[in-house]
């Protein structure tokens, strides 16, 4: 395959890659995608114009060649920073390429000297990688280790690749005008490597891309997840939650014999502490009646909000007597709590063990069932139900 067959076969590549990233810029509305875009935007130009070095547009090819090669690799690595840290590069790198577009166009409109032309151009892009080395190193902690690790050997590996094509520039000296009249077998594994460094350089793109949705999407379900399981107001589990587990600890009691307690809940005259001191002032000793009682429970119970002021507590292998004492202990730490101007507010419960065969609707009636006799009897107390 000649030199240029295989310029016009990256050129075609690169068109789809600037393509699939416009699509999903125009998509998304993504800035790094915006930068991935313009960077294979700028390879097309770069390998069109190296497509056009042997035609009457020689001299307009070689200057988009090299400009074109800038603007990538400024823009691609600049994708990358953004996609992660939201930064963009220094601009010595924008610096670098304009200082270097004006030597092409001097080496190529005034003086030509194809040699020192490629020395500028593989020198630049080799100083463009180390800007983007250095500043991996500067902002590392905004990346993940595996992704920076990656883009430091995508870096390397270019430094590399332009160091081989300086390398068949000094051995071909004086034997060819452009880069499509190197013949040598090194030349073209040079030319080769370019082509493979593009697609690198666009799946590592779409890899990290995909990488920040899939982290993004992972955010937002632990939120929901939160939302779901977690009481808003008292940071308790929420009634689904409770539900859910309850399931989960029934199906064990029901398998394996294995006993099952629960504890309902209730604050005694939290009406009319609402209708005296305001809603606020609810809220306030939902939570802090909350943050008592789960700073005493057992590690593997579950304690959550039923509903108003309603706590339900889940005491798997736990059986009704030891379930009267814990419940008694959280009774009296309630008990001694001052929630401010509204003083002390006591709670009620009822207690009740599961019985094989016991539907959830009946298990849980019978606690509802003994909370009211411990209303009926006074409250500040707790009642049991087998």
């Amino acid at each position: 395959m000649d030199n240029l067959t295989m310029a016009v076969m990256s050129m075609i590549i690169n068109i789809a890659y600037f393509v699939l990233f416009l699509f999903l810029w125009i998509l998304r509305r993504d800035r790094a995608l915006g930068f991935f875009a313009g960077a294979f935007g700028a390879a097309v130009a770069a390998t069109l114009g190296l497509t056009l070095q042997n035609t009457a547009l020689g001299n307009a090819g070689i200057i988009a060649l090299n400009i074109g090669l800038y603007l990538f690799y400024a823009l691609i690595t600049g994708g990358f920073l953004y996609l992660h840290q939201g930064s963009r590069h220094h601009f010595r790198v924008w610096g670098y390429a304009l200082a270097s577009s004006l030597l092409i166009l001097y080496f190529t409109i005034i003086s030509f000297n194809f040699e020192i032309r490629g020395y500028v151009s593989y020198g630049v892009l080799i100083l463009i990688m180390l800007e983007f080395m250095y500043k991996l190193r500067r902002r590392k902690e905004g990346l993940p280790q595996g992704e920076l690790m990656f883009l430091r050997a995508l870096a390397v590996a270019n430094i590399l690749i332009y160091i081989l094509m300086t390398s068949v520039l000094i051995s071909g000296e004086g034997s060819a005008q452009n880069l499509l009249q190197h013949m040598d077998p090194m030349a073209q594994l040079s030319y080769m490597l370019s082509i493979l460094n593009f697609a690198v350089w666009a799946s590592a793109a779409l890899i990290l891309d995909n990488q920040k949705m899939v982290d993004a999407l992972a955010s937002k379900n632990q939120v929901l997840d939160r939302m779901v399981n977690t009481d808003v107001l008292t940071g308790m589990a929420s009634r689904s939650y409770l539900e859910l587990t309850m399931d989960s600890f029934l199906a064990n009691a029901e398998r394996y014999g294995q006993p099952f307690s629960v504890i309902l809940f209730d604050l005694d005259h939290f009406k009319s502490i609402n209708d005296r001191f305001g809603h606020l002032a609810g809220d306030a000793v939902l939570k802090s009646t909350g943050k008592a009682l789960l700073s005493r429970i057992r590690k593997g119970d579950l304690l959550g909000r039923w509903g108003g002021e309603e706590f339900l507590l889940l005491l798997p292998n736990t059986e009704l007597e030891q379930a009267m004492v814990l419940g008694e202990s959280l009774r009296e730490i309630q008990e001694s709590l001052v929630h401010g101007e509204m003083g002390v507010v006591t709670l009620s419960g009822g207690v009740t063990q599961y019985e094989p065969g016991e539907s959830r609707s009946a298990f849980l009636q019978k606690a509802d069932q003994a909370l009211y006799q411990a209303k009926e009897e006074g409250r500040n107390c707790l009642r049991q139900i087998m």
